[in-house]
């Protein structure tokens, strides 16, 4: 085993002094993203879809990432944009948030709530998505969730009620800071409102099991006989100003019900309902009744007093997740937002519809998280820089093609979204800019796995359509690559892809470093084989790292060593035991992640590893090492992106999690303090 020698440096980069340091870190700021740009996910508005003040709140996510963002209209591109993006919710199961809106801590201004399906509840605030407090409900299991006030005291209250395979069934109302007011232990259902529906004093708080709750009294004022109430949602069915109920089951029935009589005004069949939405949409004072099918079907409008049929969106996916409707982009008719995907596998979307004459206006980019990247350069020839980034895969692992997203390098706003292209591609899982034909232009780099390791260039015309110029002619079998480089790694002028490789069958015969001709695509050579068959490469580098004078090529064997080659010859030169998880260079420095969240910075003396600074930033595994200017570093770890500062080193900030890959990669610009990063599932950008 490798002897490690500590040392310390008070320049975080630079060794000047050998000393001995240990300091205790204080709690630092949490930036908010400056600008971000989030794709919808899986199940878009599955949750909810929460209309705000011209824009809409809608979670998103993919299996055990969940996550928020405000859709805003943008009068340059006719779509719509990101004006804030959220934190991912750390969940061990299916846990999308449901979202409302209200004002919750009394400040004349409203929140936006999210109620956790497995409990928790959190509070933020809805013009910079800071977290403003939170507690936990104690539901294991959410049915229906509400914000509204019941008391009558100028502020809403919190309303959750547990679904009917909740252990602990119930319908709770809490104030926002977690205090308790009063619950009903016998109740449950899916949904929840609350509106004045009789006339009297006192709001009514209705379930989807057709429970109508007093909210001054607490006594259960009626129920209605439905069986198997999912939906729920109220409006003005008639002419007596009262708003009436309507509650609709997955498959069958869908009751209207006045509260104030109490009696049912109609009821009729729908085959599988998943989405259900009441609004005006012709202006009459009736509010039209909006059915989302399940499975295979569209959403249809229906007079609420005649049941007659008004209007019909076709839905190109399959099953509606959700249903908002209001004036969008400031235009005289309504907007009809609408998510897909309710019932199915595969790739989902979101829409923007006209309420007037049915057409759609917008259709959301969707991706499968999590992101890669970003790099940035002119890649269109227009002479402002892009951001480039990749999602990893097709959707679900379908072969839909891969896609690429470019956006506006300053505000991050997303320009442009590529039809499916690869569609041989399994994956992608790295992204880098190159100027391969010397116009000034950047060409785009991805790699990843097609039925071996591949890699493709892509250059972009002024009007942004990608056409392949290269692709790698000998590819490594049964692996994918998994990380890579565009440098001269011999000197002689002419740079060289670099592709470092992890099995993905059996056929992979070992993990390597792979070298090609960036003009024949023919392979140069690989480093030698490390590793056993399905772990992989997943960080390389190149820099002068023993003072000789000639680069050297560092590869990470992810979770293992790292092995350090000649650069010219790809020779074996040493290693350096691990476990390590992530790995970077500068100015000859070695920067080291560790599993349990430790970062190293050292040195090679030639004989062993000098350790200059170890400092920890978090439990979690270190993804990502960034040095910007010669005393910071800027560490990817547990979903967060930090930033360390001076030669103790300090914590200066760090942020919220917004994915696993955050802070894996980093452009950073000495000079300039703003950050950007990819988040599992969009682009991110932090300024101090």
């Amino acid at each position: 085993m490798r002897a490690y020698t500590l040392l310390a440096l008070p320049a975080l980069l630079n060794l000047t002094q050998v000393i001995q340091v240990k300091r205790a870190v204080a709690s630092p700021p949490v930036l908010l993203p400056s600008a971000a740009s989030a794709f919808v996910g899986q199940r878009p508005g599955r949750q909810g879809i929460v209309v705000g003040e011209r824009e809409l709140f809608l979670s998103g996510g993919a299996l055990f990432t969940q996550y928020w963002h405000a859709l805003r209209h943008d009068p340059e591109s006719g779509g719509y944009v990101d004006r804030l993006v959220g934190s991912v919710t750390p969940c061990e199961s299916f846990c999308w948030e449901t979202l409302k809106r209200g004002d919750v801590l009394g400040d004349a201004r409203p929140e936006l709530v999210g109620a956790s399906l497995d409990g928790p509840i959190t509070i933020r605030d809805e013009r910079t998505g800071a977290v403003l407090g939170g507690f936990d409900s104690g539901v294991d299991r959410l049915g229906g969730f509400a914000v509204a006030d019941v008391d009558h005291d100028g502020r809403a209250e919190l309303l959750v009620i547990a679904d009917p395979f909740s252990s602990q069934p119930g319908l709770s109302v809490f104030e926002a800071d977690g205090t308790l007011l009063w619950s009903l232990p016998a109740l449950e259902g899916m949904s929840l409102v609350v509106a004045e529906l009789d006339g009297d004093d006192a709001v009514e708080i209705v379930t989807s099991a057709g429970d109508v709750v007093d909210a001054d009294t607490h006594a259960i004022q009626h129920h209605f006989p439905v069986t198997g109430g999912l939906l729920l949602e109220v409006g003005q069915l008639d002419a007596d100003r009262l708003p009436e109920i309507v509650i609709a089951r997955s498959f069958g029935t869908l009751w209207a019900f006045d509260v104030d009589v109490p009696a049912e005004k109609w009821h009729f069949e729908n085959f599988n309902t998943s989405a259900l939405e009441l609004a005006d949409l012709d202006g009459d004072g009736i509010d039209e009744v909006l059915v989302g099918d399940a499975q295979f079907g569209g959403i249809t409008f229906y007079d609420g007093v005649t049941l007659a049929q008004e209007g019909f969106l076709s839905n190109p996916d399959h099953g509606i997740t959700d249903i908002a409707v209001a004036d969008l982009d400031d235009d005289p008719g309504l907007e009809i937002a609408w998510g897909t995907g309710s019932s199915s596998t595969g790739t989902d979307a979101f829409f923007v519809s006209s309420a007037e004459t049915q057409a759609v206006e917008w259709t959301a980019p969707v991706m499968w998280p999590p992101m890669v990247g970003p790099a940035r350069g002119d890649v269109d020839g227009d002479g402002r820089d892009e951001l480039v980034a990749v999602p990893t895969s097709g959707f679900f692992g379908f072969n839909d093609g891969m896609h690429v997203a470019l956006y506006d390098a300053k505000d991050l706003r997303l320009r442009h979204f590529t039809p499916p292209i690869l569609l041989q591609a399994r994956a992608l899982n790295d992204v880098t800019l190159y100027d391969r034909d010397g116009d000034g232009n950047d060409e785009v780099v991805v790699a990843g796995y097609g039925l071996d390791a591949q890699a493709w260039v892509f250059e972009v015309s002024a009007n942004r359509t990608f056409t392949q110029v290269w692709t790698n002619a000998t590819r490594p079998v049964g692996a994918s690559f998994r990380c890579i480089l565009v440098t001269d790694l011999d000197g002689n002028g002419a740079p060289e892809f670099l592709g470092g490789i992890g099995g993905e069958s059996s056929a992979n015969p070992g993990n390597a470093v792979y070298v090609y001709d960036l003009t024949s695509g023919v392979e140069r050579g690989h480093t030698a084989f490390v590793g056993t068959t399905f772990q992989w490469i997943s960080h390389i580098a190149v820099d002068d790292v023993d003072g000789d004078g000639h680069d050297e090529l560092l590869a990470l064997l992810q979770g293992g060593a790292v092995f350090v080659y000649d650069a010219a010859t790809l020779a074996a030169e040493f290693s350096l035991p691990g476990p390590w998880t992530a790995l970077a260079t500068h100015q000859g420095r070695i920067l080291l992640g560790t599993p349990t969240g430790e970062v190293r910075v050292t040195h090679w003396n030639g004989a062993s590893l000098d350790v200059l600074r170890a400092f920890g930033a978090s439990g979690g595994p270190i993804v990502g090492i960034t040095p910007r200017g010669s005393s910071e570093l800027l560490v990817g770890t547990a979903g967060k992106l930090s930033s360390f500062q001076g030669g103790l080193p300090k914590l200066a900030w760090t942020t919220g999690d917004y994915g696993a890959r955050t802070g894996r990669t980093v452009l950073a610009l000495p000079g300039q303090r703003r950050a950007v990063t990819c988040g599992d599932y969009g682009v991110l950008a932090f300024d101090e």
